[in-house]
């Protein structure tokens, strides 16, 4: 059962992206509903308290609501921040399975969180977030490029959230050949400042964008600078950029340079790695030597 549903989930289709995220959409009126019985209770409650005598409630009656209405609004809340914990506990072995090359573990973990409404903003945005990037290890970059649309579309993430999820859609565009749209959206987002992890992220992207179009020239400006990012924020994702900017430095001749930097990027990622997440690398292992021994 477990390997047929592994089959099953080897590709995600934006089918299913539309139907995760809308079971996952917080639901205003169900959480309207469950304040507005919370707080009528609660004063019910008071009134009882202040007038039941007046009623001919009995005095046991007044006596023994608040303390139950108080145990109603602790049960109510515990529950809430226990369904959050559990969100939170699966969303981060999600995550970890991700960066363990296992997305078919984090898909089997996102399809059951993103059954039920997921709150806060910032909570359903990591989901989704984590839900492109299983579909793009998975090969499913329109499924991907969708997950970050209706996150963009909804506002569902905070801040930081959704300036990630542009970024990752622009590659994702990229990747499905949607160039036009991918370069305006580089374009706009490189005037938006960024906090420097997202901004070496974005400039891997824009890398990617410039050596897959065969603009050598324009991925080269700036390369010290996107070398620092890359080292200090990527970690061994940096390997990524170094075989990119590899790639950039064959395009215009410079054989020397290409291989110091493929070097240093099978030193950080095995070439095997580096041509699954970027094919255009493949031509560039057969033409320089790897590291022998890399992390």
């Amino acid at each position: 059962m477990r390997s047929s549903y592994h089959t099953r989930m080897s590709s995600i289709e934006m089918s299913q992206v539309d139907a995760w995220f809308a079971s996952a959409q917080p639901r205003p009126r169900r959480l309207f509903g469950t304040q507005t019985f919370v707080t009528s209770c609660l004063l019910f409650v008071l009134m009882i308290s202040m007038f039941g005598a007046k009623f001919n409630v009995p005095e046991v009656v007044c006596l023994a609501l608040p303390p139950l209405a108080l145990a109603m609004v602790v049960t109510v809340g515990w529950r809430a921040g226990r369904r959050r914990k559990q969100c939170r506990e699966s969303l981060s072995k999600a995550w970890e399975h991700l960066q363990l090359d296992s997305p078919a573990e984090s898909a089997t973990i996102l399809e059951q969180v993103l059954r039920i409404p997921i709150m806060p903003e910032s909570d359903l945005g990591q989901a989704m977030l984590l839900l492109g990037g299983v579909a793009e290890r998975m090969g499913s970059h329109d499924a991907a490029a969708r997950a970050y649309e209706l996150m963009l579309v909804h506002q569902a993430g905070d801040i930081i959230q959704l300036q990630e999820a542009q970024v990752n859609l622009a590659e994702a565009k990229v990747r499905n050949h949607e160039l036009t749209d991918a370069v305006t959206l580089i374009h706009r987002l490189a005037q938006v400042p960024m906090p420097p992890p997202i901004k070496a992220v974005f400039e891997l992207v824009r890398l990617f964008q410039e050596v897959f179009m065969g603009h050598a020239q324009d991925a080269l400006v700036n390369v010290e600078e996107r070398r620092s990012l890359f080292r200090k924020y990527l970690s061994i994702r940096a390997g990524f950029g170094y075989g990119l900017l590899a790639a950039a430095y064959h395009q215009v001749g410079q054989t020397d340079s290409a291989a110091s930097l493929w070097l240093d990027a099978t030193t950080l990622a095995k070439p095997d790695r580096l041509i699954r997440e970027y094919a255009l690398l493949e031509p560039i292992s057969r033409l320089y030597p790897a590291a022998r021994n890399p992390l």
